[in-house]
Order: structure tokens, then sequence, then C-alpha cells
């Protein structure tokens, strides 16, 4: 269960990364003008090789799908990380009234690159406790062994050799 557990929370931190390049590379095509039913598909076709295919699978549009809002809507539904969602129905609900996107896809990446950094630091802390365990378990015991090993034989060679 830990190890499921552990690899979805991988998988998560994998896709939050992806999704921060996929969101920092469509507020570009936003910026300098693009609406978003043309910055979306170019977007994924640039990230194509450096992002995950499950990414790729999750935001790519399906042909004759009804336009970008019924892809938002669609994504904002069936989204992998339920977290990730929201950020989604935002976008959906916000090209659907016609309201301008790069500030909310801005936004977006600010706060998942905030996220991504407040895990960073949480790790951070929790290192050094690691580390410690970890010296204290496994090497300080060879090290003793080590250490005193040749004061044991010669103790014991004075000793057996004495009496």
């Amino acid at each position: 269960m830990a190890t499921l557990s552990l690899l979805l929370k991988n998988r998560d931190r994998r896709l939050r990364r992806d999704l921060i390049h996929f969101f920092e590379a469509l507020v570009l095509y936003l910026q300098v003008g693009y609406d978003l039913a043309y910055a979306w598909p170019e977007t994924l076709g640039l990230l194509s090789e450096t992002v995950s295919e499950e990414l790729l699978e999750n935001l790519r549009p399906i042909s004759d799908d009804g336009g970008m809002a019924a892809v938002l809507a669609r994504i904002s539904q069936k989204y992998v990380v339920p977290g990730h969602r929201l950020w989604f129905r935002m976008l959906s609900e916000l090209y659907s009234s016609g309201a301008p996107l790069m500030d909310a896809v801005h936004a977006i990446t600010f706060t998942l690159r905030h996220e991504q950094q407040r895990e960073i630091e949480s790790h951070q802390r929790l290192l050094p406790s690691r580390v410690n365990t970890a010296l204290i378990l496994f090497f300080l015991p060879a090290t003793f062994l080590l250490l005193f090993t040749p004061l044991l034989l010669h103790l014991k060679g004075a000793i057996g050799g004495g009496g």
C-alpha cells in the first residue's frame, strides 16, 4: 500500500512539473495574442518531446469534439490528478465567458510552482533526520567494527599471550 502511495505521489509530482511547463509555454502564446484554440495544440506539439506522454494524452484535444470549450470541460472532469481539475474548470469558465486567459494561466503557473516549492522545502526539512538515521543504523556499526576490531585483536593477543 505504501508503495502504491509513493508511486502515485511521484506520478503527481511529475505531472505537476510537466503541467507547469505546459502552462508556461501557453502563457507565451497568449502574451503575443494567440487565441487559446490555436495556442493549446501548438503548445502540446512544442512540448511533445519534453513532457510525459500521460500529460499529453490528458490534454490532447479529441478531433471534432466541439472546440476548446468542450476540451476544457472534458479535461476538468477527467484529468488524472483531481486537485488539478480546478484549474481546467476555471479555464473552461473563463474561455466560455470570453474573458482574457493570460493572467489566469500565469496565476495557475505561479500557484503550481509555489506548491512545488513548498513540497521541496518540506522534503528538505525532513532530510537531516533521515540522513542521521541512515548514518546511525548503517555506517556507525561498521565504523565501530573497523575501529575496534584491531584493538580487540591486539588485546586478545596480549591477554592470551601473557597468560
